[in-house]
């Protein structure tokens, strides 16, 4: 199954023309079956001699590459369009036909100054740029940002203290290890895998080792969303015994939780391969734990929902109950509830995390509530618990009556039912079970001694 992605900039020049060329190289020598094709918000009309030169230096076939307006684009569906510059962003708020809207600014490298040498080095470097952003997105390994690390700091220090009275080593006490384990002691002990499974919690052990630990030496065998056999080795550390002794129970907590989530993450994803269907993840995770177990979900190849309350609109059942209680004038909560969210979105858009596109997103339970609400056209509706066929009824309306709407399928989804409600023909299936229903993988720990 051929999936499209298109690439947005301003004038379809260099960073467009630049991901559509790399997208499609590394599609094609993986086997991923995408097809990327650019265009531009107010395209140029050529494409910059630089990235050519950037592209050619790659390998990479730049003969066919033109600059085109995105305007021929507007009514076909992609699977995804991503825009790589701010301006596009700007100018393209909303696409229609879109499944997922991603943004990746880069910079211009046309606006680079200095010698020509000068100017084609921040050409390459906007390249390589480019290519590791795609190349991280097909292989479906999500990006450990700043804040999912701010979060894992956080809980390291507090589970580092439920086990030791103490967030860092230097004041931490291990009763058994101080006591039985001489202080000179050093070794090597390898997490192993005991399943077989999608790992996740390796860039936690490297973040916990780098920060808690630092005088440890830690190897990593495999990457986070690696698929990992009973036996496999993890990561290896080497050092003081009495630091690895103290960390591995820390260490593996996470990887142990984090692993399970995304291996039950690849199974649910595995069963509607086949389809144009994205799985996501829910609000249901561990206090706390949210950004980790949510880059669980996306290690195992699911995709992750609004973030939270401040990031998205999610006008619930519980939402429109109140609001015509309180509003004894209604005549028709769905309609204006849906206009009130735009209305507060578009004069709230400076201080919100996604700007003019916030999305705003419906739950209904019915489909006479369906009805009501398609010529307003929400972003995306849920389909709470809702029977295949009232699904199939639901996906057959929205294409005749607003095909930019996404559906989104939740409720009574297992790995038993979620292929057949895949077949429906929603767009997307929500499973609070990634985060709240998950087994902890099995990983142990072996040890080679070195001295003592």
């Amino acid at each position: 199954m051929t999936k499209r992605v298109l690439i947005l900039c301003t004038g379809n020049s260099c960073r467009s023309q630049m991901a559509e060329v790399i997208w499609n190289s590394i599609s094609q020598k993986k086997g991923l079956g995408w097809q990327a094709v650019s265009a531009g918000s107010k395209p140029s009309g050529y494409v910059h001699p630089m990235s050519i030169v950037a592209m050619n230096e790659k390998g990479l076939p730049t003969e066919s590459l033109e600059s085109k307006s995105s305007d021929p684009f507007v009514d076909q569906d992609f699977d995804l369009v991503v825009t790589v510059c701010g301006n596009a962003k700007d100018a393209c708020p909303v696409w229609p036909g879109a499944k997922q809207l991603l943004h990746w600014p880069f910079e211009d490298p046309a606006d680079a100054t200095g010698s020509d040498e000068e100017k084609q080095t921040c050409f390459n470097e906007i390249r390589d740029q480019i290519w590791t952003k795609i190349e991280n997105y097909l292989n479906r390994r999500p990006a450990f940002d700043d804040a999912t690390q701010a979060d894992c700091l956080k809980l390291l220090a507090m589970a580092l203290t439920e086990d030791t009275g103490s967030p860092t080593l230097e004041n931490a006490v291990d009763c058994t290890t101080q006591s039985v384990i001489p202080v000179a002691a050093t070794a090597s002990a390898s997490f192993v895998s005991r399943a077989s499974g999608i790992i996740c919690g390796v860039e936690i052990a490297r973040l916990a080792i780098s920060t808690l630990a630092p005088d440890l030496e830690l190897d990593c065998h495999v990457n986070d969303g690696d698929q990992v056999q009973p036996g496999d080795k993890i990561a290896t550390f080497r050092g003081s015994a009495h630091q690895i002794l103290t960390m591995e129970r820390t260490c593996l907590n996470f990887m142990c939780r984090l692993s399970g989530i995304s291996t039950l993450a690849a199974r649910f994803t595995e069963r509607v391969k086949d389809t144009h269907v994205k799985v996501l993840d829910t609000r249901k995770t561990t206090p706390g734990y949210r950004r980790l177990e949510k880059y669980a979900v996306a290690c195992g190849g699911g995709a992750n929902h609004r973030m939270g309350l401040y990031d998205a609109v999610m006008i619930k059942d519980n939402h429109l109950a109140f609001y015509r209680a309180w509003n004894k004038e209604s005549q028709d909560a769905i309609m204006e509830g849906l206009q009130l969210a735009r209305d507060w979105v578009e004069a709230h858009q400076a201080t919100l995390p996604n700007g003019a596109q916030t999305v705003v997103q419906l739950e209904v339970d019915t489909l006479e509530q369906f009805e009501r609400a398609l010529p307003s056209k929400p972003d995306i509706v849920l389909l709470d618990n809702m029977t295949n066929q009232q699904l199939t009824d639901a996906v057959n309306r929205r294409n005749e009556a607003a095909p930019g709407v996404l559906l989104e399928a939740s409720g009574g989804v297992n790995l038993e039912t979620i292929g057949d409600i895949a077949k429906t023909g929603v767009d997307r299936i929500s499973i609070g079970a990634l985060t709240h229903s998950a087994v902890n993988f099995d990983i142990g720990l072996d040890w080679t001694i070195d001295s003592l």
